[in-house]
């Protein structure tokens, strides 16, 4: 038996609901007073949270900075990002700043081996730009004592424009801020050849944002894999920093051929995995010799972000249902 959709096509029952359930988790992800509701239930937060805690590194700066010492033991960097965005008040994007100052101490003090990631709308940029952009400068400061690098992430398409300027901005006072690019964004070339012009390091992602197809490569389609290998091409053979994000065996294995083919030096290389979605990636590619980095969260306000993980496969709704019911401890 097959059940015909309008997205999907004909497929069976076994196919259409994980992809259904995950072009639905895209969705919601995006509905802030839904994530605010499961977030602050007491009876949802636990159910949810059960699937939540195998993609992050804790709900407290604790239990990240043990996180980060398990990834640390196991050869690889960290780079990590306390959650949330869109804060709307400029007294909130202060209480935040401060969560990502106290992280840099922390990072200080325990010796870790960490980069800081942030959106920039958590930290005011949804305010006031000029806001976002003097509470990031705040913790690059922070960060630049110690030695760290900040990484900005990338949000929905409606603030691309914002933090692109910003990021510019910050350059102009720092040389260690990066920026993070999604493949699957059909202007990405053009901002990747003015990313290149800045001096902080580049992250290279698919992305994982609900967007149109007038501005985004279909994902899982052909066109999305041919622009992630053609953005992570430039960047390899730039020689700027950058930090290559994905889990795809088939990607990783493609970006080391190119690397021994073209004979590129590596000292500007890192290869960047998710928390939560299998270590064999990042061992592989730290075995081969790379510079290796897994991304965490921490913090409370997880839904977002965990829904945009189990949707990236659909299949992953299934290790959910099963996290919710056993644990993610449980196979």
């Amino acid at each position: 038996m097959v059940t015909p959709t309008s997205s999907f096509g004909a497929q069976t029952t076994s196919q259409a609901l994980p992809l259904l359930a995950a072009d639905a988790l895209r969705k919601i992800a995006r509905d802030e007073k839904l994530k605010a509701s499961v977030e602050n239930d007491p009876l949802l937060s636990v159910i949810f949270k059960r699937a939540a805690e195998r993609y992050i590194g804790g709900s407290t700066l604790p239990e990240c900075i043990r996180t980060i010492r398990q990834i640390n033991a196991q050869g690889h960097a960290a780079s990590a990002d306390y959650m949330g965005e869109s804060t709307r008040d400029e007294a909130k994007a202060a209480i935040e700043t401060a969560h990502f100052l106290e992280l840099v101490a922390a990072i200080k003090a325990h010796a870790l081996n960490c980069t800081i990631s942030l959106d920039l709308s958590h930290i005011g940029l949804a305010v006031d730009p000029a806001l976002g952009i003097a509470n990031a400068a705040r913790i690059a400061i922070a960060a630049r004592a110690i030695g760290r690098e900040v990484i900005i992430s990338m949000e929905g398409s409606e603030r691309t424009d914002a933090i692109l300027a910003a990021h510019a901005e910050l350059c102009r006072q720092f040389d260690h801020v990066g920026i993070t690019l999604q493949a699957r964004r059909l202007r990405t070339g053009a901002d990747l050849q003015n990313a290149l012009q800045q001096p902080g390091k580049i992250r290279l992602v698919k992305g994982a944002y609900d967007e149109p197809e007038t501005l985004a490569h279909p994902r899982g389609s052909e066109g999305l894999s041919v622009a992630y290998r053609q953005h992570a091409e430039t960047l390899l053979a730039s020689g700027h920093a950058c930090s290559i994000g994905t889990q795809d065996r088939q990607q990783l294995e493609w970006a080391h051929a190119f690397i021994r083919q073209q004979g590129l030096a590596t000292d500007h290389i890192e290869f960047e995995t998710l928390l939560g979605l299998g270590a064999a990636p990042a061992a592989q590619m730290r075995d081969l010799g790379y510079a290796t980095r897994q991304y965490i969260v921490y913090g409370r306000e997880w839904f977002m972000y965990v829904c945009h993980r189990i949707a990236e496969d659909p299949q992953r709704l299934f290790q959910a249902l099963i996290d919710v019911v056993h644990g993610p401890d449980q196979p």
